[in-house]
């Protein structure tokens, strides 16, 4: 099973560069792993990057809209070739040797691979799923990746929920690194600012509590999916 990295990106090619070195270098299945960006067409810069970067990594570009991340992270996954996908950001670094294997292993303990599978990120603890792994039949089953609503932040406490709903939220033993500026791993740079500013303007964690109906009808349909397969 191939792994797809997802990953919106703006006005950061070098985070591009030390993304994609770092999974690739600290990965078993080397050709097995691609990394698709989502990047505006404005942004010459992380265009030019990611042509650098090798032929596993590809790239979405389109006119800069409204800054829908949920979007953006849906069209990545349109374009990825894997079964297993990753909600990933630039601001990841991966640092555990082989740990791709590590979560594949991790997949094949359900036959369903109806899991929401993550590891340490240097940030949070395990309250929340920051960057998480899914399998293809999760998203199929529910309809999309990400819910299609949000601007800034809520995606990851989104699936965190319902995995933990469905009892199939799985820590594994790797280290995604967050160069987050909460705990001053980076600054708060442009792209960080702008992100704040689209939560605060779209109110988005009051749109993620008015969506509760739609959280649980996706819990229904993924523990009908594994109640169906396992028979």
């Amino acid at each position: 099973m191939k792994i797809s990295l997802l990953c919106p990106t703006r006005k950061r090619p070098t985070f591009m560069k030390e993304l994609w070195e770092s999974a690739h270098l600290n990965s078993h299945f080397k050709e097995d792993i691609e990394l698709i960006f989502y990047i505006d067409s404005d942004d010459i810069e992380s265009i030019k990057m990611c042509e650098s970067l090798g032929p596993n990594v590809h790239a979405i570009i389109d006119e800069r809209g409204d800054g829908n991340l949920s979007v953006m992270w849906n069209r990545c996954y349109e374009k990825s070739s894997a079964d297993i996908v990753m909600h990933c950001g630039d601001d990841i670094r991966f640092r555990t040797p082989l740990w791709d294997q590590v979560v594949l292993d991790e997949f094949d303990k359900y036959k369903d691979k109806i899991v929401l599978i993550y590891g340490s990120d240097g940030v949070r603890k395990d309250d929340l799923a920051t960057h998480s792994f899914l399998h293809k039949n999760w998203v199929e089953t529910v309809g999309y990746f990400l819910p299609p609503y949000f601007s800034s932040d809520m995606n990851d406490y989104w699936l965190t929920t319902v995995a933990r709903n469905i009892q199939r939220l799985v820590k594994v033993n790797i280290y995604t690194e967050h160069l987050h500026p909460a705990v001053g791993k980076y600054e708060l740079d442009i792209t960080h600012q702008e992100r704040i500013e689209r939560g605060a303007r779209d109110n988005v964690r009051s749109l993620y509590d008015s969506k509760k109906n739609e959280r649980d009808m996706d819990c229904k349909k993924l523990l009908k999916f594994i109640e169906e397969y396992n028979g």
